[in-house]
């Protein structure tokens, strides 16, 4: 289905008349994004979410280049305020000196790692930079995972956060899974996980392990069997993997190791789809800051912090639709305080592979400089579990601002008397949230083709427990169809 083309300029101002007396629902701030980190920095809080609001605040309370346990940690920080601007809100987490996977994904009852985010009332972005693969292909699926269940308050389908994540560095292919090593199989142990004893001679030799990591795949000699390595042992020549080989193999048989490509990762070690999280694929040269560099070094680092910061300053530009307009494009997602990319992306050999797998590239264009490329949920190109809304960034985005604002903009409602008067005026605080923010919305189409606000008569037992239902369909910028935002305040737990 062909997405609805609409063009958005900065004449677009529209001045509506409120009745006096209706209830004005600020909009939320879902453009702040959260950091985890780990750092050595003496006195640097740990597990406690803390907010800044520039570069120096995060260098004073957290470090420098040199104190992160990632460098990459200190560039997205940076990189974020080097695209939105000093002012923003980030808030960071410092999962400790050295943080491990569990560290990064933490524990809700202790509140460390992700789950300190939880104390966060409204959260906005959330990123885990850098992190080597070992170590990524772990916390990548408890991040989408964090955003798309924990976070969505009230048992409701929607969260109103939104995680970036990307690609891990040791991966340099878009779509060619890259051969590490090949070693021979001995035989399979374990019920799940399995572990596989090899060796480069059968009953002899020594299998070399050592540059194999977790979050490699291993395959048969004909593909027609991957797995997901999730430990390695050099010393007794094992290798952990967690699907059952079955009889995939015979003594003797090549097991082939490879660093997976973008796409792999993705849909293989990763296969987490989710519409409230987006992947991106490339890395960045800026100026190498730590202390043993020289003037001019440069080094090589994640973007996601930049990524962060370019969807936040275009979610602050009503004048194109705001959180409306994808982040993407050569005209508003130019990347700054770069020094240039790691990858060269051809649109010709690459583009495709990553664009119907939903990974969004970061490339280059002559005469556009280093541009974002791509607003892609992280959708599934194996399952398309999603419809082609859910599938853009800009049209989840407008969704989850939406329920960000409405939710606690309503709350004046509950436990109120729903007569028809009261009915009346939620439906008229609702309309008039969306009118303030026509930007949102398709320019020269009718009101009713934009948004509708369906009320909804409460039941006795609704009314016994102080619930608010509220229907409202939504036609955001792209959008090929009316979405329903359903907003349900229960009785909140004791």
């Amino acid at each position: 289905m062909a997405l609805l083309n609409t063009n958005i300029g900065p004449e677009r101002v529209q001045v509506f008349d409120q009745p006096l007396g209706t209830v004005q629902v600020p909009g939320a701030s879902i453009s702040s994004a959260a950091f985890l980190i780990g750092t050595s920095k003496v006195g640097a809080p740990e597990n406690s979410p803390t907010e800044i609001r520039s570069l120096d605040e995060f260098v004073d309370t957290f470090g420098d280049v040199d104190d992160m346990a990632i460098a990459d940690q200190y560039y997205a920080v940076k990189g974020f305020y080097d695209n939105v601007g000093t002012g923003a809100l980030a808030i960071i987490v410092n999962c400790g000196s050295s943080p491990s996977s569990s560290d990064y994904i933490g524990d809700a009852a202790a509140g460390t790692g992700l789950r300190a985010l939880d104390s966060v009332d409204s959260l906005g972005m959330v990123c885990v930079p850098g992190l080597p693969l070992e170590i990524a292909y772990l916390v990548h699926s408890s991040l989408i995972d964090y955003t798309e269940t924990v976070r969505a308050d009230f048992g409701s389908t929607l969260s109103t956060s939104f995680s970036l994540a990307s690609i891990p560095k040791e991966i340099g292919s878009a779509n060619v899974d890259e051969t590490v090593t090949t070693t021979k199989f001995i035989s399979v142990a374990g019920t799940g996980p399995w572990v596989l004893s090899v060796e480069d001679v059968v009953a002899g030799g020594t299998a070399d392990l050592s540059e194999i990591t977790p979050g490699m795949i291993v395959e048969d000699t004909g593909g027609t069997f991957t797995a997901v390595i999730s430990a390695v042992d050099d010393t007794l020549d094992t290798i952990t993997i967690l699907t059952d080989p079955a009889s995939t193999w015979s003594a003797g048989d090549d097991v082939i190791v490879k660093i997976p490509s973008a796409v792999t990762y993705k849909e293989t070690v990763i296969n987490n789809p989710s519409r409230v999280m987006a992947w991106y694929f490339n890395y960045a040269s800026v100026l190498d800051e730590a202390a043993a560099a020289s003037p001019g070094d440069v080094t090589t680092t994640d973007l996601i912090g930049h990524v962060a910061g370019i969807i936040a300053r275009i979610d602050a530009n009503n004048a194109i639709g705001g959180h409306s307009h994808a982040p993407a494009g050569l005209q508003y997602a130019g990347i700054a305080g770069i020094q240039g990319l790691a990858l060269s992306i051809s649109e010709r050999l690459h583009a495709e592979d990553l664009r119907t797998n939903f990974i969004n590239r970061i490339t280059s264009f002559a005469g556009s400089g280093n541009v974002i490329f791509g607003g892609y949920t992280a959708d599934s190109g194996t399952s398309a579990i999603y419809t082609a809304d859910e599938q853009l960034i800009q049209v989840m985005r407008a969704l989850q601002y939406i329920k960000a604002s409405l939710e606690p903009g309503l709350v004046r409602f509950l436990w109120e008397n729903f007569s028809p008067r009261t009915q009346g005026q939620i439906t008229q605080a609702i309309y008039s949230f969306l009118r303030s923010n026509i930007h949102l919305f398709p320019v020269g189409l009718p009101e009713s083709s934009q948004f509708q606000v369906v009320e909804v008569t409460p039941t006795q037992d609704e009314l016994d427990i102080g619930l608010l239902r509220c229907r409202v369909l939504v036609r955001t910028n792209k959008a090929v169809r009316f979405i329903e935002v359903s907003l349900e305040f229960p009785l909140p737990e004791a």
